[in-house]
């Protein structure tokens, strides 16, 4: 049914909020969307799989993870899933082949999708990137949408997604003017001028002597700042009227490596944010 909605997708979501960018610092990031469970029955009899597809820096849509099955029935005690079982499960369960681990929940309601660091032609254990044959997904810019193709071969496709991989220093803001600074930062320095404004100027590297350190800096009145150290770890604060705020980051290990993101938002959707930098906490 092409000319109508027949599912819908949550997005992807990695330490941003929903419908925002969204960052990895991991090379195979999972994929999680949910259907429709009211037209369940029709999909599964009408559609033969789903897909992850990416579009890299703007270079065309290929699909990156294939053959994503409806339902987790279909391949429950499958002889290819290295986890199938015997017992009916209600649509809950974990598929994993060779390429790939899908996970259902929610009576199939939700399938979260990741690929296996192996070769796409043979499933042998590789460490090689998606241009040399491999999954693991090369720093970059990524959009990335799902793809539902029918037993003909027709596909319908979510919304495009945008998702930044590896440390990828490119940003993207909701509004030309959504402002966000850092002009302290404890350990590194206590006069800075890193903005959203001109994004080139923020170093790529920085040491910090500090292992607590406090950032303050200045967006807009009201909004929500976040720092988030390697893609996992966060922490947020409300931006005062004076449109200051400070943020002091979860406790660094002397003489780690950290990739260290900035970003801001609002309730009105408006979002912000500033070039990954690559944090060193000084021994």
């Amino acid at each position: 049914d092409s000319g109508s909605s027949a599912v819908y997708f949550a997005p992807f979501v990695a330490n941003a909020p929903q419908g925002k960018p969204s960052y990895t610092t991991g090379s195979l990031p999972s994929f999680s969307f949910s259907i429709n469970s009211w037209r369940f029955e029709d999909l599964v009899k009408d559609l033969d799989s789903f897909r992850i597809a990416i579009n890299k820096d703007n270079q065309g849509w290929v699909p990156y993870i294939e053959n994503i099955p409806v339902s987790y029935e279909k391949v429950r005690e499958s002889g290819d899933n290295k986890r199938r079982s015997i017992v009916p499960s209600n649509g809950n369960g974990v598929y994993e082949n060779k390429t790939k681990i899908v996970t259902y929940t929610s009576n199939n309601g939700t399938i979260e999708v990741q690929a296996k660091a192996v070769n796409r032609q043979t499933g042998e254990s590789t460490d090689k990137d998606w241009d040399n044959g491999g999954f693991l997904l090369p720093k970059g810019s990524y959009l990335w949408r799902v793809e539902a193709v029918d037993r003909s071969g027709h596909t319908q496709a979510t919304g495009e997604r945008t998702l930044f991989v590896g440390g990828s220093r490119q940003i993207i803001t909701s509004r030309s003017w959504f402002p966000l600074t850092i002009d302290s930062f404890t350990g590194v320095g206590n006069s800075l001028d890193w903005s959203s404004v001109h994004p080139q100027d923020i170093p790529a590297t920085i040491t910090s002597s500090s292992q607590t350190p406090t950032i303050t800096g200045i967006a807009v009145a009201g909004s929500f700042v976040t720092a988030t150290i390697d893609g996992t770890s966060s922490v947020s604060t409300t931006t005062e009227e004076n449109s200051r705020y400070t943020l002091t980051l979860s406790p660094l290990l002397s003489g780690n490596d950290y990739s260290l993101t900035l970003s801001v938002s609002d309730t009105g959707g408006n979002y912000n944010a500033l070039p990954e930098v690559q944090l060193l906490s000084e021994e």
